[in-house]
């Protein structure tokens, strides 16, 4: 979770996804690459946007943008932008999907002054 992520968050979600899929142990005669299993990076994001749409939520995978295939890979990044809440956090929370109901928590918790 970064409350004030910097400028480099995207660069560095990648990064880390690569790292926890690329250590995972598949050395040895009876392992393979398909032995790897799913690799997520969930990030939560506070005080700033990243992406221009309004959306909240968003899933990142490797794919060919020009054809729109996906590699199938087994890595996802994963963010909840919740300096996007704004319309989600006015809802009623009988409105809400829990995604955003977990969004609009974590974005209390985080701002809360106790």
């Amino acid at each position: 979770m970064c409350l004030n992520p910097n400028n480099h968050e995207p660069v560095r979600l990648e990064f880390h996804a690569a790292r926890l899929f690329a250590g995972q142990d598949i050395m040895g005669k009876d392992k393979s690459f398909d032995d790897l299993k799913r690799t997520y990076q969930i990030a939560i994001l506070g005080n700033k946007t990243y992406f221009p749409d309004g959306d909240v939520f968003h899933e990142f995978e490797y794919y060919d943008p020009a054809r729109k295939v996906s590699l199938g890979g087994r890595t996802r990044i994963f963010t909840v932008e919740l300096a996007k809440l704004g319309e989600v956090a006015k809802k009623s929370v009988d409105e809400m999907g829990n995604a955003e109901r977990w969004a609009t928590a974590l974005r209390v918790g985080c701002f809360s002054s106790t």
